[in-house]
Formats: C-alpha cells, sequence, structure tokens
C-alpha cells in the first residue's frame, strides 16, 4: 500500500469523517470480548463487539499466540463492525489500494479501501468488515510494521521457498514479476510464503526468514513460527531461460528497500528512518543477492542450488 495525504474523492472524505467521529459510534451488543494476541512477538489486545468474531480471531492464529486478556501488550485495537452502524453508504465502494493519512489534535486517521482507522498513542480504533479477510489482514499490514522495526525485523513483500538443506530462497519483484508463480513450482511443503515474509538477523549476523500471518494462505502450517537462514535473494526477471546472474549490492538496493512492506516513510521518525536503513543495510551486507531470470518450464529450481549451511 502507497501513503498519501491527499484524498482524491468525496468517498475518502467520508471515511475520514467516520474515522473522526468513531470514538462516539455504539454497537449494538454492550458486552465486550478482549484477548491479547502475539503476532509475531507483537502483542495486541483486542476488543470486540461479537463472540463470534472474538471466536473467528482467536481460531485464525496458533493457539500458542492467543493469550489472556489481562497479559501485557504493546498496542490495543477495538474493532467495530460497519454493519452495525447506519452508515448510509457502502464505504467499501472503493478500488483503490493505497493509504491515506491525515492528523489532528494528535490523532492520526488511516483512510484504505478495505479499512478505517484512527490512532491515538498506544490505542487503535479499527473499523472494517466483520469477516477476516481483506480489511482485517490490510489492517494488520499498516499496524504491525512499525512495531516490528522496534524488533530489528523487517516485513518484506516477497515469496520463499525452503529447501531441503533447511535453507530458504526469497524472492523480490514488482507486483506481476511472478513471485507467487515461481513459489508454485515447487512442492507445497516447501512454499514458505508467496506474499509476505518477516526477517530477522540472528546472533551469527546471517538474517532468517519466517512466514507472515498477516493475510496470506500458508501452504504449510508446520512451517508457522519457524525460522529458517536465507541463502540467498533473488530479483525476478520472467524470461526464455533459466538463469542465476550475481548482483552486486549497490544494485540490488532499490530491489530490496522496494519490498519492505508498509513502513510509510514519511510517517517514521528520524530515528525509525535511521534503524530501518540500518537493518537494510545489514541485510545487503550479509546476504548473497541474484538476478533470476526464468520460464514456466518448471525447472528453475534446479538452477538454484543453495549451499549447506
Amino acid at each position: 500500500m502507497i501513503q498519501s495525504s491527499i484524498f482524491k474523492n468525496s468517498l475518502e472524505e467520508k471515511k475520514f469523517t467516520i474515522a473522526q467521529q468513531m470514538a462516539f459510534f455504539s454497537c449494538l451488543e454492550s458486552a465486550k470480548f478482549q484477548t491479547v494476541i502475539s503476532i509475531h512477538g507483537v502483542k495486541v489486545l483486542w476488543t470486540l463487539y461479537s463472540w463470534q468474531n472474538y471466536q473467528n480471531l482467536c481460531s485464525a492464529f496458533p493457539s500458542s499466540w492467543v493469550l489472556d486478556a489481562n497479559s501485557q501488550f504493546d498496542v490495543e485495537v477495538e474493532w467495530k463492525s460497519a454493519k452495525k452502524l447506519n452508515l448510509g453508504f457502502d464505504p467499501w465502494d472503493d478500488g483503490d489500494p493505497d493509504c491515506r493519512f491525515k492528523e489532528k489534535d494528535g490523532v492520526q486517521y488511516v483512510v484504505q479501501r478495505d479499512f478505517v482507522a484512527c490512532k491515538r498513542n498506544n490505542k487503535v480504533q479499527l473499523l472494517c468488515d466483520d469477516l477476516l479477510e481483506d480489511g482485517f489482514n490490510n489492517f494488520l499490514r499498516w499496524l504491525l510494521p512499525r512495531f516490528f522495526l522496534k524488533q530489528k525485523r523487517l516485513l518484506l513483500h516477497s515469496s520463499a521457498i525452503v529447501h531441503k538443506d533447511a535453507t530458504a530462497s526469497l524472492c523480490l519483484g514488482v507486483s506481476g514479476a511472478g513471485k507467487t508463480t515461481i513459489s508454485r513450482m515447487t512442492d507445497e511443503e516447501f512454499i514458505l510464503g508467496d506474499d509476505m515474509n518477516l526477517i530477522e538477523r540472528g546472533e551469527c549476523g546471517k538474517w532468517y526468514v519466517t512466514p507472515a500471518l498477516v493475510g496470506q494462505a500458508i501452504q504449510s502450517s508446520s512451517l508457522i513460527g519457524k525460522k529458517f537462514l536465507i541463502h540467498g535473494f533473488y530479483i525476478l526477471e520472467k524470461n526464455q531461460e533459466n538463469k542465476v546472474i550475481p548482483v552486486k549490492k549497490e544494485r540490488a538496493f532499490t530491489s530490496l528497500a522496494g519490498s519492505v512492506a508498509n513502513l510509510f516513510w514519511d510517517q517514521l521518525s528520524f530515528e525509525e528512518v535511521v534503524e530501518s536503513q540500518e537493518l537494510i543495510g545489514s541485510v545487503l551486507n550479509e546476504s548473497d543477492f541474484y538476478r533470476l531470470k526464468f520460464n514456466l518450464d518448471g525447472k528453475v529450481w534446479t538452477y538454484v542450488k543453495p549451499e549447506r549451511p
């Protein structure tokens, strides 16, 4: 999602008005259901107004991630249902995937195709569809990356393949470059993630990857929470041949920085910008980068032969 502070149409302006009024909305149910879910180590206290919504939320994550409601948390999210609010129009009748931001009186308002949110300090009010689909997932992709940054981790728009020697190849590229296509050219049990993956530096200075549970379909649930040493990063290029070409680090910077998901650079503090640049620099220094040309004959992974760790 791309950031912008300019609202493009009257629907976005209506959503902004909704975001400002969210604190005054009331739901039909008076009871609140609460739980803390540790999403890749970011502890989110969820407050919900529907028992069904509460059950769906808890079942969407591994049971070990669901904590007691009295547990410590990093951020609180109060999730309100658009269905129970008489808005007079469909707030999701919008094809623009970009995030729009406004700041007013210490509150950040966020408008996106599938959700509306307002954030003051560590409390967020969310308005989206009840289902755990695009709105919920896009919200997570907006909310979590800055918390990951504090943990010295980066969310990458990428696909990742685990090899039999327990190392992983990460594939980078713009939309349409073939990240999902190339991941499907291997057995499902070796697909770590075909959309979003979380990377972090290990004690040895090497970088590891784990599949990010922020809306992508996980092919093998047994891989959730496991970390794999990154053998190399591959910048994808659809071609008539299968070929691996080493890439100099300075030329890999654009692809790597462009693959970091949803940090929204204009929203970061100076310290956060420095920290993110240091992390990207560490990935470049400690990892190997390649240009991976591939065709659709399904044999591309025979050209990618990771060394044993």
